[in-house]
Order: structure tokens, then C-alpha cells, then sequence
């Protein structure tokens, strides 16, 4: 087909494929991964606590992708019969709803005593 709907549609066609990969598939699996790793050492310690802020951001920003990504190659019916791909889309809008929770209402800084001083925690 020719013109702007041929272009659309070769278009659409290049992203289902690449969406419906298996390696677009390990990808997100290994992001999934890296995120959870990544949430399981929050508060662990402070010094990483705002390495693992900055890891849940970007990796929300890879989720985010991927359901824009697959809503444009299922559409919005397919999209919301999708069971799994409901729960993407549930767990992405937690995501950003905390991240702009923490950008409009940072988190309060608390101190403890450790040997005598007072610490940032």
C-alpha cells in the first residue's frame, strides 16, 4: 500500500514485531528482575537509598515504553482484555502516581543517634 495509511501500517507492522519478540520479551523479564532487586534493597542503607530512587524512576520510564508500545500495536480493546497487560498497566500507574508523589511531596528526612551523632537516614 501506498501513501500515509501504507506507511502507518508498515510502521505498526515494525513495531508488533519488534514488541512481539523474544528478545523485547528477556528484556523487560531482565528489567522486571533488576527492578525488583532493586526495590528489595530500598532502605537497606541510606547511602543507596537515593541510587535505588533513581534505578525505580528510570525503570518506571522502561514500563512506561513498553505499555505505550504495546497499547499502539493492540489498541485499547485488546490492550484492556488483556489480563497481564492490565496488571503492567495497574502497576505502571502506581509507579508514576509515587513518583509524583515524591516530586511534589519529597519525603521528610529523618535523623537517629548512632554512636553519639545524629545521622541522616
Amino acid at each position: 500500500m501506498k501513501g500515509y495509511y501504507g506507511q502507518t501500517l508498515a510502521f505498526k507492522k515494525r513495531v508488533s514485531s519488534f514488541v512481539n519478540s523474544v528478545f523485547f520479551d528477556q528484556f523487560i523479564i531482565l528489567v522486571v528482575i533488576l527492578n525488583t532487586i532493586s526495590l528489595g534493597t530500598k532502605g537497606l542503607d541510606p547511602f543507596y537509598e537515593q541510587w535505588t530512587e533513581l534505578a525505580n524512576e528510570w525503570f518506571t520510564y522502561i514500563f512506561i515504553i513498553e505499555m505505550i508500545l504495546k497499547l499502539y500495536v493492540m489498541g485499547v480493546r485488546e490492550y484492556t482484555r488483556d489480563t497481564m497487560c492490565l496488571f503492567d498497566g495497574l502497576i505502571v500507574a502506581t509507579s508514576v502516581m509515587e513518583i509524583y508523589n515524591n516530586q511534589v511531596n519529597p519525603p521528610a528526612a529523618t535523623t537517629t543517634t548512632i554512636d553519639g551523632e545524629e545521622v541522616a537516614v
